[in-house]
């Protein structure tokens, strides 16, 4: 008994010291607005092709992004004697390097299921609020050497400095293309993180899909992101959709808050597909935005705000336990794990879909209310 008060204890204190980052951090973001530049419309364009360029991720992939955010969080080096004990014995830990800004990546090796994983941490010290809430919008790629020849194709300036300052970038592209490939050349090359080590995974993804499309190497990027914000602009979302090796896909449950920072009333949006998990199931939106030439819809118009409506549960919701959570149980009654995640866009033809969605919102804020109570 006593035991397991201890344990209910140290969860509420870790899960008080999140939401408390959380919080922190939306009270940056709103502190500097200011920061906000007006940006022209880009001259990019959407990509029109009747579905992705990559099959609906499988649910044993979503589950292995998730269990992999969560562990990167514990790792300090890929050194045995440092793995902590939840790191399974089936993955091998490749590369691991911390910037003195906080920043912490890991590559991850899995021969089971033959992948090559880049996996970023999360939110989770004062200087990632800091870079969370660093507004401006800068070139994406290295200071002085943007990747993309538009000026328009801009990023979060605190993101882009997590990825690309201090030459780590470079570090491990040559990591993954010059020892990893090398070494198994048949393995799949994975990108993952929760929070802002989603958004990381992100710019980190676009990067290697600009990489690798000028190489002989036949290499589509998977990126599948946790909780991610929002990364860039317009046409830095339009640039993205159209990496033909590029398979993008964010995960989002319930109203977990932080997927909607920065706020969409300026220029910031999300590049990719949506997952969107709710209680009473998952939809998919096809580029988060939809295509009505294509006839897919995009997330409802109260998506943005709900989160608003109770924060401290738009924070509950962000915690990757929470994600794990709810896939697990997904995963469980699934047959076959290497069956889609999710299957289908929401079209928009489903038209009730839209309102069902806003009302399963009000649904998702009652029922975590009275899972936290009676907890």
């Amino acid at each position: 008994m006593g035991a397991n008060t201890s344990k209910m204890t140290l969860l509420l204190f870790l899960l008080r010291r999140k939401q408390f980052l959380i919080l922190l951090q939306v009270f940056f973001i709103v502190s500097n607005l200011k920061n906000y530049q007006a940006l022209p419309t880009s001259s990019g364009y959407c990509r029109q092709d009747e579905l992705s360029n990559s099959p609906f991720p499988s649910a044993k992939n979503t589950v292995e992004a998730l269990m992999l955010s969560h562990f990167v969080y514990y790792l300090k080096s890929c050194s045995p004697k440092d793995l902590p004990p939840e790191f399974p014995s089936n993955l091998s830990c490749e590369y691991y390097e911390e910037k003195k800004d906080g920043t912490q990546v890991a590559v991850i090796r899995s021969d089971e299921n033959k992948y090559i994983a880049v996996v970023y941490t999360g939110t989770d010290s004062t200087e990632d609020i800091l870079h969370d809430a660093d507004l401006k919008a800068v070139q994406f790629g290295p200071e002085g050497k943007p990747l993309v020849n538009d000026k328009h194709v801009k990023v979060h300036a605190g993101f882009n400095e997590q990825v690309f300052g201090d030459g780590l970038y470079d570090r491990l592209l040559a990591f993954i293309s010059d020892s990893m490939l090398n070494k198994y050349p048949s393995y799949r090359l994975f990108v993952t993180g929760h929070s802002l080590g989603g958004a990381n995974s992100i710019l980190t993804s676009v990067a290697f899909a600009i990489a690798f499309s000028s190489s002989d190497r036949n290499i589509t990027v998977e990126n599948v992101s946790v909780a991610s914000p929002r990364t860039g602009t317009e046409a830095f979302r339009n640039f993205t959709n159209n990496l033909n090796n590029l398979s993008l896909w964010r995960i989002v449950l319930k109203d977990d808050i932080v997927p909607r920072l920065p706020p969409s009333m300026f220029y910031w949006k999300h590049p990719g597909h949506t997952i969107h998990m709710t209680s009473k199931g998952i939809s998919c939106y096809y580029l988060h935005y939809g295509d009505d030439h294509l006839g897919y819809a995009g997330v409802p118009f109260p998506w943005n705000d709900v989160p608003y409506l109770d924060p401290i549960y738009g924070c509950i919701n962000h915690h990757i336990q929470k994600y794990i959570d709810y896939v697990k149980m997904r995963e469980s009654s699934t047959k076959n794990t290497n069956d889609p995640f999710v299957n289908a866009f929401v079209t928009s033809k489903d038209g009730a879909l839209l309102l069902d969605d806003f009302q399963d919102a009000y649904y998702d804020i009652v029922v975590d209310s009275q899972e936290i109570s009676s907890s």
